[in-house]
């Protein structure tokens, strides 16, 4: 559904998302259309694990409902002061399964977090890939130019592409939120990055679907330069994380 032009939840004749149009619910906005679409895709006898799952998820409570064996796993025990449901407390740093045990891994608004916890992208889709069968799919859904590590803010593109055909033969990338409707355009983030990609730039959701290719893949073990770790963990704790949103709706002129 790129550009959104396909999603049942778009209203076309006002340009704007039926769900949730306010800001300040603008990146789950797309959430239930998105996940409408993986549970399309999971069937009866497939075995889904879902990253970062928290304390309530769609995708849970659609297996939960047919009888699909689904897993979690969660760095946290409590989210927002309830428990989370996963099934499991660990890191996608190290994903505690075996092998070749899951049809699909599955995130909602994670992956872009992984470096804020210290986690390199290429280890953490190395871990993803390695739990996922040979043909199973990872499914993730990710904001650009909003929030998260710097390839996420900065929205290369290209370097994710780079990073996942290590694994896969089938990759595709659909953008949400750019038109119509788009996500806020961030000019707080794009007064204090040099990034040149954000000027200009409204901030919208790319969901990834791609296939693992056959039975062995190569393992990155990469860890976090001193560098890197030092630059995330001032974005976790300073005033880039999660920064102030000034919003500007490119089609109503708000």
């Amino acid at each position: 559904m790129p550009d959104c032009f396909k999603c049942l939840y778009l209203n076309v004749e006002l340009s704007e998302c039926s769900i949730s149009h306010p800001p300040k619910r603008a990146l789950r906005s797309c959430l239930k259309a998105i996940n409408t679409k993986y549970v399309e895709m999971i069937q009866k006898n497939d075995k889904v694990l879902e990253l970062g799952c928290g304390s309530w998820s769609p995708i849970y409570e659609y297996c939960k409902s047919s009888g699909i064996e689904w897993h979690g796993i969660d760095i946290l025990k409590e989210y927002m002061g309830k428990p989370t449901i996963a099934s499991k407390i660990g890191s996608v740093e190290n994903i505690p399964y075996n092998e070749a045990t899951f049809d699909f891994v599955i995130g909602n608004q994670t992956m872009e977090h992984w470096e804020e916890n210290n986690v390199h992208l290429q280890k953490g889709l190395s871990e993803v890939f390695r739990v996922l069968k040979p043909g199973g799919k990872m499914l993730m859904n990710v904001p650009i130019h909003y929030h998260g590590g710097p390839e996420f803010i900065k929205g290369d593109l290209r370097k994710h592409k780079n990073y996942l055909n290590n694994f896969c033969d089938k990759i595709e990338f659909e953008t949400w939120r750019k038109y119509p409707a788009p996500l806020p355009e961030n000019l707080y983030l794009q007064s204090l990055f040099w990034f040149s990609s954000l000027r200009k730039s409204n901030a919208y959701i790319l969901d990834i679907v791609a296939e693992k290719m056959g039975n062995k893949v190569p393992y990155f073990n990469k860890k976090m330069s001193k560098t890197r770790w030092r630059f995330n963990n001032i974005i976790q704790h300073g005033p880039l994380y999660y920064p102030t949103i000034v919003t500007r709706n490119i089609l109503n002129g708000n």
